[in-house]
């Protein structure tokens, strides 16, 4: 149970809440339902976004909540303001998140998830133009993936022996070359005589 922010550690009412959630007494109330956006706002816009196919299409358990946690911190701060915000607050926000993310990922989620508002946005009429047209995504900064040495390969192996799963997944990883997406696909069924 999350611990309601205007509750200070070592205070009477925190001693109180503690002990009722402990003791099983204290009951979750119910999220207030967000009030309706006005029509023609951004927040109207992000609304009819969630209530689209084009976002039920997306996975319920990653990127539709990476989706709604971009859009919501954002709709909270300019949700009144007309539906098509200008390309300038777009940037401000995508650089304030680059700096936040030291890297560039949460930046690109987060453009990511505009492009997608008003594509369907234009999609449907709702909108007329796309105000992140023309604006980059930042760079991601990585080093890469490291390559595993010999001696790795060989404390995998001596860990997790031949008939294990582990050891399945690794060697087709190593000896198909298989990109991921088809790795996964490999079973029984691509067993031909003994190949």
């Amino acid at each position: 149970v999350r611990v309601p922010d205007e509750l200070k550690p070592a205070t009477e009412d925190f001693a109180k809440f503690y002990w009722d959630v402990r003791r099983g007494n204290y009951m979750l109330a119910k999220p207030a339902k967000p009030a309706e956006a006005k029509k023609g706002t951004f927040g109207w816009l992000v609304e009819q976004y969630y209530n689209s196919p084009e976002f039920a299409k997306l996975n319920k358990e990653y990127t539709q909540v990476e989706r709604r946690r971009q859009l919501n911190e954002l709709t909270a701060k300019i949700g009144d303001l007309p539906a098509v915000i200008t390309p300038k607050t777009i940037r401000d926000r995508v650089k304030t998140r680059r700096i936040e993310g030291k890297g560039g990922s949460r930046a690109r989620k987060f453009l990511a998830a505009l492009r997608d508002v008003y594509r369907f946005a234009l999609d449907s009429d709702l909108v007329r133009t796309d105000p992140t047209v023309g604006i980059r995504a930042p760079k991601l900064k990585t080093p890469g993936f490291h390559s595993w040495t010999l001696a790795e390969c060989l404390a995998y192996e001596k860990r997790h022996p031949l008939g294990t799963m582990a050891r399945t997944a690794y060697a087709i990883g190593l000896y198909t070359l298989a990109r991921r997406s088809d790795a996964v696909l490999i079973g029984p069924r691509q067993v031909q005589g003994n190949v």
